[in-house]
């Protein structure tokens, strides 16, 4: 299994790329890289870069670009998912690694009626992406978003080819896939409120059923990723 090493875009050049200090502590120190190793390198925004060290300083480390693989282990369409905040911030931890495993593009926290707190650790979750997309070997790093009010983002979510919001009084099992692009509603504890419901449906949400049984907020996100992300 390989490592991963994450650099910034400004930082790749046609044939080379430097590895700054907040990657060259764990490149060096810990794994013990040497001088003509070959290592891979992901960018945040689809690329896998193959390369050569060639030097150390205290301040980075520079390495010869070798080969580069575009879309590197994402999946074909492009999903969205938003999750209602959680009492337990360290559930939505799991949930933001998880689905960065899965192959979802953004996450954003969700503020709905039922949500019991409403501050939202961005700058901690989106270390936790980046940390699950090194170590799951993929090129792009999923966005974690400031938290909004549902109706927000039921509002900004009109580009969407598809828009889901699994929801337990919803009993049909219908055949969906999402070729291109969607965005998934997940519940918090207590789940939506009809008035909720019925305004995601008046702009052009579709609910959908995850199974016969209820559903905990984090095994939901995961069911849903693992649906609908391909």
């Amino acid at each position: 299994m390989s490592d991963y090493f994450f650099v910034e875009k400004k930082f790749i050049f046609r044939n080379h790329l430097i590895i700054d200090e907040n990657e060259l502590h764990h490149l060096k120190n810990v794994l013990r890289k040497e001088i003509s190793e070959i290592i891979f390198v992901v960018d945040g925004i689809g690329n896998c870069y193959e390369a050569k060290i060639l030097s150390y300083t205290k301040l980075n480390c520079e390495c010869e670009i070798i080969s580069i693989q575009k879309n590197f282990s994402e999946p074909k369409n492009d999903l969205t998912l938003a999750v209602g905040m959680l009492k337990n911030s360290s559930k939505f931890d799991f949930i933001v690694e998880k689905a960065t495993e899965l192959g979802i593009k953004k996450i954003i926290p969700m503020i709905t009626k039922n949500t019991i707190t409403k501050f939202a650790k961005t700058e901690r979750w989106n270390k936790i992406a980046l940390a699950s997309m090194k170590q799951c070997g993929r090129g792009f790093l999923p966005i974690v978003e400031e938290a909004k009010e549902i109706k927000k983002i039921i509002l900004d979510s009109m580009h969407y080819e598809k828009k889901l919001i699994p929801y337990e009084f919803e009993n049909e099992n219908k055949e969906i896939k999402i070729q291109n692009s969607g965005i998934i509603l997940i519940g918090s504890e207590g789940g939506f409120t009809k008035e909720e419901i019925k305004f995601a449906i008046e702009n052009k949400f579709e609910t959908i059923s995850l199974g016969n049984r209820r559903l905990r907020t984090e095994t939901a996100a995961i069911v849903s990723c693992a649906k609908f992300v391909e």
